[in-house]
């Protein structure tokens, strides 16, 4: 019979020194794996270089690039559909010309409507002024002269009838009728002559003065309806470039809403700094500014003081930065760009404004 060999049984091992082990020894291999990563690390290049301080000691802020006449948000007074673009964005416009125009149909029927209307009362106007017609007096004059001869019969009639009452040839009743026939043909003559002299006189001054007013109130109505299509094209308030066109034909313009497009003078352009409320006491007024666009602090460009706005408003510019303060004032400064080349309305500046005390340390309030 062969001889069995068998492993002695070790005594069992405590585990949890032995995952206390496994562990520190993980904890030591993560940490050297992180330092030779960090080592081999490579600190990336600035993309651009900070703007180097141009005063001893100056006051810093951000700046936005406007027209001369600032932005004008162009509106429409009246709501209604766009039906024509006349410019285009780069365009340059004189004040006054045609921006946009609005669909004027209806506004157009209106005129035509006020001015049938306008033509009515003058017509009505003119008729009244024109009486009498020439062809109405001869007429009137008839009618006159026929009661004038009815009165004349009718006073023979009644002075025969009172020479016959003598002779009692004619009763009393005869005679008074007669009489008040007497009284009725000088009524008809009267009112025959009156109504020729009524009809010879013409119109009445009172009639003309309120058809007078009838048509001027009707000129009125053409001139407002006349103005209501002028303003269904919106023109340039001024000399102007076309910088922006947030709408298009077909679309509907809202009266009071958003801005239709946006117009400056590029003349000369100007930039609005913000400066912090603490720093405003460093400021004096005509203090000379140098200005470099946001990624190339290398191009710098020369300010020339031109206005400071009195009023510290909230701050609304905001340039991104992670430790920028939203919950501040600032007071706005405005400069001319001396020589703009190669700048854009609504662009970023970093702006420097020399300060009021030079004994103080650069960028320091």
């Amino acid at each position: 019979m062969k001889p069995t060999w068998t492993f002695p049984r070790l005594p069992p091992l405590p585990l949890l020194p032995i995952l206390m082990v496994a562990g520190v020894a993980g904890i030591a291999l993560a940490g050297w794996t992180s330092l030779r990563s960090a080592r081999q690390i490579i600190a990336a290049p600035a993309v651009a270089e900070p703007a180097k301080p141009a005063y001893a000691a100056f006051i810093a802020g951000a700046g936005l690039i406007e027209p001369l006449s600032e932005n004008l948000a162009i509106g429409t007074p009246v709501s209604g559909v766009v039906h024509e673009l006349a410019c285009a964005v780069g365009d340059k416009v004189a004040a006054g010309a045609p921006l946009l125009r609005l669909d004027d149909r209806p506004q157009k029927q209106a005129v035509l409507q006020a001015e049938a209307q306008l033509a009515l009362v003058r017509q009505r106007f003119n008729r009244l002024k024109a009486l009498p017609r020439p062809e109405t007096l001869p007429p009137a004059e008839a009618r006159t002269l026929r009661a004038e001869t009815a009165l004349a019969d009718a006073a023979d009639q009644r002075d025969r009838a009172e020479k016959a009452a003598v002779t009692g040839a004619v009763s009393v009743e005869e005679l008074a009728r007669r009489r008040f026939a007497v009284l009725t043909a000088q009524a008809l003559l009267a009112e025959a002559q009156a109504d020729f002299i009524q009809l010879k006189a013409g119109t009445w001054a009172a009639d003309l003065e309120v058809a007078a007013a009838e048509v001027a109130f009707a000129e009125a109505q053409v001139a407002a309806a006349r103005v209501e299509v002028e303003r269904q094209v919106i023109t340039s308030p001024c000399a102007a470039t076309v910088l922006r066109i947030s709408i298009r034909p077909g679309e509907f313009a809202a009266a009071g809403g958003s801005a239709t497009m946006i117009l400056g003078d590029l003349t000369s352009m100007h930039v609005r700094v913000d400066l912090d409320e603490q720093d405003a006491w460093r400021l004096t007024p005509g203090a000379p500014g140098t200005a470099t666009v946001r990624g190339n602090p290398s191009r710098s460009y020369v300010l020339d003081y031109v206005r400071v706005e009195p009023y510290v408003t909230p701050k609304k510019s905001l340039t991104g930065d992670s430790t920028e303060r939203v919950d501040t004032r600032v007071l706005q400064v405005i400069y001319r760009i001396r020589e703009p080349q190669g700048l854009f309305v609504g662009q970023q500046m970093d702006v420097q404004v020399q300060a009021q005390n030079q004994n103080l340390a650069i960028g320091k309030p």
